[in-house]
């Protein structure tokens, strides 16, 4: 576990050996995490894009791929449920989480989880993680990074089978456990 997460430059000498081992095993293994239990990952419609300082949105990337990442805890991140919901005032709302998988070092330093909902985080974390998850492990061979990908994904255009599927009863605290820090956003109040 490392002791210092202020900055990369702050590290102790066994932090940086920590850090070091992780990035040489993590070179070896990709990871996916879904709420899907699924034997074979199959490529899928994906898109991945970013809104400019004058707000306009560009695509980087579309195409049809299955992606992955070097870092357990952004696979576990992915674990979310995607169709949790509630309606407020007639209109419908989605929990949700983010991670900035565009930033360069994102995998070591400031692992931050950004989660969107209403009440607290507590609420919000049941809600999105309350049912658990897979976390995929694949052979990094098989996957590559291309132009318009964040820092921290890589892809395949082929159907994969991975090496190991594990189910996650609680992502939540494997994410605590992998350093994760969560942002709250309480939706209701913008």
């Amino acid at each position: 576990m490392l002791t210092n997460h202020s900055s990369e430059n702050n590290f102790s000498s066994r932090d940086k050996i920590y850090l070091l081992i992780h990035f040489i095993i993590d070179k070896m293994y990709v990871y996916h995490g879904s709420s899907d239990n699924f034997d074979i990952a199959k490529p899928s419609h994906t898109s991945r894009g970013h809104k400019t300082k004058s707000g306009r949105i560009v695509q980087d990337y579309e195409g049809i791929s299955l992606h992955a990442t070097p870092y357990k805890w952004i696979a576990i991140s992915y674990m979310a449920e995607k169709r949790a919901n509630f309606t407020r005032k007639g209109n419908k709302y989605y929990f949700s989480h983010g991670v900035p998988v565009r930033t360069k070092n994102q995998g070591f330093y400031n692992k931050n989880v950004y989660i969107q909902g209403k009440r607290s985080l507590e609420y919000s974390l049941e809600k999105i993680y309350g049912k658990g998850g897979y976390l995929y492990t694949f052979d990094a061979k098989h996957f590559k990074h291309v132009k318009g990908l964040g820092e921290n994904e890589v892809m395949s255009l082929e159907e994969q089978k991975p090496l190991k599927k594990q189910f996650i009863k609680d992502p939540v605290k494997m994410m605590k456990k992998e350093g994760v820090k969560f942002i709250f956003v309480d939706i209701t109040k913008s």
